[in-house]
């Protein structure tokens, strides 16, 4: 089923737009009755959540059942059925396109928001990483072998598609000072062309290394690749249909895996605060 993941979450999204467009217009046109706000109500929501993620870009995590997306959408299937308890018109639009949106957003809550099992059965705590390489935004080769000499925080990431994936790197950015303080360095790693992690860098005010995952060598060795890992149509920009499960590891100045977040959820991310506090207990051990 993993591979419907792309095409559901692109033509979903887009309904959505087109759903909360029609229902706000009529709102605009024709005035607010009980019906129609639950309608706009059962569906507008999801389209704001979008809204908040791909165009503002600052949301670098959500609470996994979304409760201020899901209470307003339930609210408005409610107003509905008492309105047509009330002897209200509802129209066929209304009802199918409702039916369709509930059924849409608890597959976006409970299976595409899920990330699959990983296969990282080479990465353990308290021992070195497997050997990899990437390529650093100079595209010059780096190996894990580099590793020895400071303690590092390894972020992979999927994308600049990924709205959440860019807000958790400027918030990893904003706190560089207290983290760098440590005498720590932040590798941010994807297998996103080398243009597409440059581009990034450059919004970025912080001196963190953008890596590129040639060929996902790298996470294909920690078991994180993910076939069909991003949304329907990234491909025309560049995107390889393979794509990193997000995930975040600490490594001590003797290259030892400390600390790691492999979250099941793709919303659901650590805070900057938690890797400080492993980097403290870090230096604090040495």
């Amino acid at each position: 089923m993993k591979f419907l993941k792309p095409a559901f979450i692109s033509l979903f999204s887009t309904y959505s737009f087109i759903l909360g467009f029609v229902s706000t217009q009529k709102i605009l046109s024709e005035g607010v009755s009980l019906i129609d706000l639950g309608w706009w109500l059962s569906n507008v929501p999801f389209t704001l959540l979008l809204i908040s993620l791909l165009a503002l870009k600052s949301m670098p995590r959500t609470q996994p059942n979304l409760p201020w997306v899901s209470f307003p959408m339930l609210s408005g299937v409610l107003l509905m059925i008492i309105a047509v308890g009330n002897g209200a018109e509802v129209t066929r639009l209304q009802v199918i396109s409702v039916v369709i949106m509930a059924i849409g957003y608890i597959l976006y809550l409970t299976w595409y928001s899920r990330l699959e099992k990983r296969h990282a059965d080479s990465v353990k705590i308290g021992q070195e990483l497997p050997e990899f390489s990437l390529l650093s935004s100079e595209g010059e080769k780096w190996s894990s072998h580099q590793l020895v000499g400071a303690p590092t925080i390894l972020l992979f990431y999927r994308g600049n598609w990924c709205p959440l994936c860019v807000a958790q790197i400027k918030e990893l950015a904003s706190e560089y000072q207290q983290i760098a303080a440590l005498g720590a360095r932040v590798l941010l790693i994807s297998p996103q062309p080398e243009s597409h992690s440059q581009a990034l860098a450059k919004k970025m005010n912080a001196p963190m290394e953008f890596m590129t995952d040639k060929d996902h060598q790298a996470s294909r060795t920690l078991g994180i690749a993910v076939k069909n890992g991003i949304p329907l149509g990234m491909e025309i920009l560049g995107y390889d249909s393979e794509s990193v499960l997000p995930m975040v590891m600490i490594t001590n100045s003797f290259g030892q895996l400390i600390w790691m977040d492999q979250t099941d959820n793709y919303r659901v991310r650590p805070e900057p605060s938690t890797f400080i506090k492993v980097l403290q207990e870090i230096t604090q051990a040495q």
